[in-house]
């Protein structure tokens, strides 16, 4: 029989994972690779139940209008200084790499 113990696992999100998207890990240099790791994205709490919202404001934390423009600023340093596609294209890449993230992220944590 194969068995599985967790203990204080944070199936249901991780305030920590804000933390990391929002400050990084200390360093400058740093700073930006949380956000680029897609594991954090999926421990992103999710309230739908926990707490009020003001109904004005976006509802979820997997919504791109929660975040700031940094985060998508981040993503499009990264793919200026590592990809290949034209400088062009690069705002709209990160908008949309990041879309995919938070997406991602929201399917996984409505199948947990």
């Amino acid at each position: 029989m194969r068995k599985v113990v967790s203990i204080a696992a944070p199936f249901r999100g991780s305030i920590e994972a804000i933390k990391k998207l929002i400050t990084g890990t200390g360093s400058t240099r740093e700073t930006g690779s949380p956000r680029l790791t897609p594991s954090l994205y999926y421990l992103l709490p999710s309230f739908s139940a926990g707490i009020d919202i003001d109904p004005a404001l976006p509802q979820s934390l997997f919504d791109i209008d929660v975040w700031q423009e940094q985060r998508a600023r981040t993503i499009k340093e990264a793919l200026r200084i590592y990809g290949t596609n034209s400088v062009s294209s690069l705002d709209s890449q990160a908008t949309a790499i990041l879309g995919e993230l938070l997406n991602a992220a929201e399917t996984s944590s409505r199948i947990s």
